[in-house]
């Protein structure tokens, strides 16, 4: 298990996951969740989709799998709620050119917080290399950290160091999960600073 200094490294590998083959996405589509982490959450999100859409056991399993490397494998962070983003995506000529940036800060300027990214199918983020975050597991070729497909990758948000990162160029259909953890009183604060649907219930 990571330790809490750990999770502080700006940029850091965790675990991959399993291979998950996903079927024909026929138009992009982004699915949410806001609440306390519990099991729940996975039929919450999964259902978002039509009950006749192949790829609702996709994103069900791969959530699930995204789940346990992120919550069995990181000490010192707040599990009481989540936010998760699903994305179902389709071949884009968007981001052939890289749209680099930085993640801003998700519950108040100057706040350290994490997010948590895979792709449980598709290219995976490209990030670019920065002296104060190398990461010697991964290779580097051409100034970025090659990243396989399934790896799961955590970083700071709203920090001076946080890693600068990119969607990568979308040639095929591509699921990407991504989860930022913290407490009911933040997860709350970022659902009203974005707008996000929000069941109440769920708190």
């Amino acid at each position: 298990m990571f330790s809490a200094a750990r999770s502080i490294k700006p940029l850091y590998t965790m675990g991959k996951l399993w291979q998950v083959d996903c079927h024909k996405i026929v138009a992009p589509k982004s699915l949410h969740y806001v609440g306390r982490y519990t099991q729940d959450l996975l039929h919450k999100v999964a259902n978002q989709l039509p009950a006749n859409d192949p790829n609702r056991d996709v994103v069900w399993e791969g959530l699930r799998r995204f789940l346990v490397q992120i919550y069995d494998g990181v000490d010192g962070i707040d599990h009481s709620a989540c936010y998760v983003n699903v994305c179902l995506q389709t071949p884009t000529t968007q981001y052939q050119t890289p749209t680099w940036h930085k993640d801003g800060w998700m519950f108040a300027p100057n706040t350290l917080s994490f997010k948590y990214v895979a792709a449980i199918c598709g290219p995976p983020t490209r990030f670019l290399v920065n002296p104060d975050n190398i990461l010697d597991e991964l290779p580097i070729v051409c100034g970025e950290y090659v990243i396989d497909n399934r790896q799961v990758m955590g970083f700071t948000c709203g920090m001076p160091d946080s890693p600068i990162h990119s969607s990568p160029n979308i040639t095929s259909d591509r699921i990407f999960v991504s989860l930022v953890p913290g407490s009911l009183g933040q997860l709350r604060k970022l659902a009203e600073l974005r707008g996000l649907p929000v069941d109440y219930s769920l708190f």
